[in-house]
């Protein structure tokens, strides 16, 4: 190296010496003696960048070099290329903390000309963050920094921000996304780091349910200075959104790009904040659903019209299981009412005639009038002078019910011919039938249209319930005759989907 600083020394003085005659040739008037004059300037200025980069880099390979040899730990092959040729970025990802101590004390250098430090994807840890964050309060060059995917907990982007504030470097860029630090002590220090550094142009964070409200009120007063991350079912269920917060969250979610749905249930938006949250759909297509049961909209679910990418139930329900309770006969709160209404997302409809369900019976026909066995209209099915006779609701493939109580409703307008005696039964396989309840002398139903629900014992061997339901007459009806009559069939438990 001092070799090739003394070569270009000696170049310099021969092209200072070049310019000097130019410059007299231009006294003479010699016309064309300018841009031969800007040629040398620029040759000139070219050698002394490289004799000026070979003696910074060179000093930081070489104390990098012994940093690395002290903590006794092999040198980062990205970090050592970078420094060896005088390149003012360094990239890793694969940087170890007692890496990440020699690159911490080559950065606080007071001749270090590093501007950009690429370490995405690297194992840091808290320890090698918070040191790494030290450096800036020492460093005037940085202009990018991106721990992204780093691991450097809330205490090392505590830190970082911490130290942010003071750094005299010309920083631009900060991106921490997907390290799990959003909480709200984060975010708010997060916000001070950049009222104080206003040269931040973009800012790379995730952000959890703690801190929504905080960052979505900090990205709203700036939105294209935010780039976020968020995992694929972002669950902010519970967290006491109003539709005056609906706004702000509106921001954010706009610039999330890794998002697919999000989780709003059991908050304090009406249809007017369900609305706002429409807009992201418009805006934003990595955003596929928004859920938002429990609320004081009508929408349980936010989608696009005619999206087939995603199962609604399933962002509406991530564990794939819904509990409904009785309350009162034929409420809003039963598995068939939730089938009709495909998950509380559309308009009521019979769940047999939209497809969500297969009646049959012992006739061994399937016959659309059996859709009033699941409707909740006062029409009823039937079936005539028959032994044994049975309607069966099939919940589909992939589907089942663990009940724990059901309603039905008499199928005839004169309240005569009502059950007396019949089971309810379960089969995963439509083949095995297992017996629920049995109903003897049971005068639950009684009068024109009545109904009634019973409670049911949980079965511990059949955990996850049953494919299909069915209602099997076992006996004469209140007229002492074989007919079956059914008008209405609820249930209620754990529904279990795939």
């Amino acid at each position: 190296k001092d070799q090739e600083v003394k070569v270009l020394q000696l170049t310099c003085r021969r092209l200072e010496d070049e310019i000097q005659q130019l410059r007299g040739k231009v006294d003479e008037g010699f016309e064309s003696s300018d841009a031969k004059l800007e040629t040398a300037k620029r040759s000139l200025e070219d050698r002394m960048n490289v004799i000026e980069g070979a003696s910074w880099s060179g000093r930081l390979t070489s104390k990098f070099l012994t940093a690395c040899e002290r903590l006794k730990s092999t040198p980062d092959v990205g970090i050592l290329f970078a420094l060896t040729t005088g390149s003012k970025t360094i990239s890793s990802d694969t940087i170890n903390e007692l890496q990440c101590v020699a690159l911490s004390e080559i950065l606080r250098t007071q001749d270090c000309r590093i501007e950009v430090v690429e370490l995405a994807h690297s194992d840091l840890g808290v320890r090698s963050t918070v040191m790494l964050s030290q450096t800036l309060a020492m460093n005037a060059n940085l202009r990018t920094i991106n721990l992204a995917s780093c691991n450097i907990g809330a205490a090392g982007a505590l830190a970082l921000w911490h130290y942010i504030k003071a750094t005299k470097a010309p920083l631009e860029v900060v991106d921490i996304r997907d390290n799990n630090v959003g909480l709200g002590r984060v975010v708010e220090g997060m916000e001070q780091a950049l009222l104080q550094k206003p040269s931040i142009r973009a800012v790379g964070f995730d952000f959890s349910r703690d801190a929504l409200i905080e960052a979505s009120r900090l990205v709203a007063e700036d939105p294209e200075r935010y780039h976020l991350h968020s995992p694929s079912l972002l669950d902010v269920s519970g967290c006491n959104i109003t539709d005056q917060d609906a706004p702000a969250v509106v921001s954010l979610l706009l610039r999330i790009s890794v998002t697919s749905s999000i989780n709003l249930c059991n908050n304090e938006l009406t249809d007017y904040g369900a609305d706002l949250l429409m807009t992201v759909l418009d805006a934003n297509d990595c955003i596929e659903a928004i859920a938002t049961a429990g609320n004081h909209c009508q929408a349980a679910i936010l989608v696009r019209e005619n999206d087939t990418r995603l199962n609604v139930w399933a962002c509406l329900y991530p564990s794939h299981t819904v509990h409904f309770e009785y309350q009162t006969d034929f409420d809003d709160a039963g598995i068939m009412y939730f089938l009709g209404t495909h998950g509380r997302t559309r308009p009521y409809q019979n769940p047999c005639k939209s497809g969500q369900v297969l009646v049959s019976s012992s006739e061994g026909k399937v016959k659309q009038q059996y859709a009033a066995v699941v409707g909740r209209e006062r029409q009823g099915c039937a079936i005539y002078y028959k032994q044994h006779t049975w309607f069966c609701i099939d919940f589909g493939s992939g589907r089942s019910v663990a009940p724990s109580a059901y309603t039905l409703r008499h199928g005839r307008e004169d309240g005569t011919d009502a059950l007396r005696n019949w089971e309810l039964q379960g089969s995963t396989d439509g083949k095995a039938w297992t017996t629920i309840k049995t109903h003897e002398a049971d005068p639950g139903l009684t009068g024109a249209w009545s109904t009634c629900t019973w409670l049911l014992d949980a079965n511990p061997s059949v955990p996850k319930g049953y494919q299909m339901l069915r209602v099997r007459k076992t006996g004469l009806n209140s007229s002492g005759k074989e007919h079956m009559h059914l008008g209405g069939f609820e249930v209620y438990g754990d529904f279990f989907f795939e």
